[in-house]
């Protein structure tokens, strides 16, 4: 297992004290936020969070080989906190908490320290509004027209399926194994997706550089699998932010005016709404990827996942879901 650094300390603590709560969906950044220095992640650094939406699931731990815990307990639609190790290749096993054995079987790192504890944050829904929150610079209509980075015609390259397939599930068996290549100065989401039975895992390239002053950028993963490839539009106008999403995909991030807008989700090409994101408020200064998880025919439904990556160039200490 690669070795967890005291960067990561250094990384938690100054977050914690920029931002001692956790960003909740409908807040912004503190005044201010935006024009925050981003500190570079070292070269011999690199973070890396994981985010579960296997449709149907239960808790999961995520195992470094050799068998050390690094997420804990993380449930569906759970988000952990980033992590620092170093570079190069990072291998590991998805297993249920139920299934676990021995150290960290009841969702708790063997070797418990800050960074590594993942315990999902709580869950506020989508259209949760933060008492005092300030006024967007910038309110949706018509404000919502992408300034780059819009991902179409088809979906960006971000996303990389990295499993390996792994062993049926059992007592201390790993759902899914995989290795990814974690390259130096980068964050990662480390994201299990499918359904029982059938589990991969995607690695995302996340930018959790600043937007410029008064703008945020938002990305677009597809995470259901069975939905078709989708378009994302600003509900009531022409503007499509993402074009030709499939499952396993991310969009390019968009940079966009910071405000508050409903999106709604479409299979590519059609006009027929089969997901609504209301009232989602994209704050100065902050970076989001709204994930579709679910299941268009079935149970857990198809639903949106809101996460946060960084405000002002800082990555967030935990993450709320919604």
């Amino acid at each position: 297992m690669k070795r967890w650094s005291l960067w990561a300390v250094a990384v938690a603590l100054a977050v914690a004290l920029a931002f001692p709560a956790a960003l909740a969906v409908g807040q912004t950044p503190s005044p201010g936020a935006s024009t925050t220095p981003a500190p570079a992640i070292p070269s011999d650094q690199t973070i890396v969070r994981a985010v579960h939406a296997v449709a149907g699931a239960g808790a999961v731990n995520v195992v470094s080989s050799p068998g050390n815990p690094v997420f804990c307990n993380l449930a569906f639609k759970g988000v952990t906190r980033y992590v620092a190790t170093a570079p190069g290749p990072f291998s590991f096993d998805i297993a249920p908490v139920s299934a676990a054995a021995g150290p960290g079987a009841t969702g708790t790192p063997a070797t418990p320290t800050a960074e590594m504890t993942a315990s999902p944050a709580a869950s506020p829904t989508v259209q949760a509004t933060a008492t005092g929150a300030m006024t967007p610079t910038t309110q949706a209509t018509g404000a919502m027209t992408p300034t780059t980075g819009v991902g179409g015609p088809g979906p960006g390259p971000q996303a990389r399926v990295t499993q390996t397939p792994g062993a049926t599930p059992g007592a201390g068996m790993a759902i899914v194994s995989g290795s990814v290549n974690l390259a130096g100065g980068q964050a990662y989401s480390l994201v299990a997706v499918g359904q029982p039975g059938n589990v991969e895992t995607l690695s995302l390239t996340d930018d959790i550089s600043a937007p410029p002053a008064g703008k945020a950028k938002v990305r677009f993963v597809h995470a259901s699998p069975d939905t078709p490839a989708v378009d994302v539009t600003v509900a009531g106008t022409a503007i499509r932010l993402f074009s030709n999403v499939g499952y396993k995909s991310a969009s390019d991030y968009a940079v966009v005016d910071a405000g508050t807008v409903n999106l709604e989700v479409s299979p590519t090409g059609t006009a027929n709404v089969m997901l609504t994101v209301p009232n989602v408020t994209l704050s100065s200064g902050a970076v989001y990827t709204i994930y579709a998880v679910g299941l268009s025919s079935g149970q857990p439904a198809l639903q949106p996942l809101l996460t946060v990556e960084s405000v002002g160039g800082l990555p967030v200490p935990s993450n709320p879901t919604s």
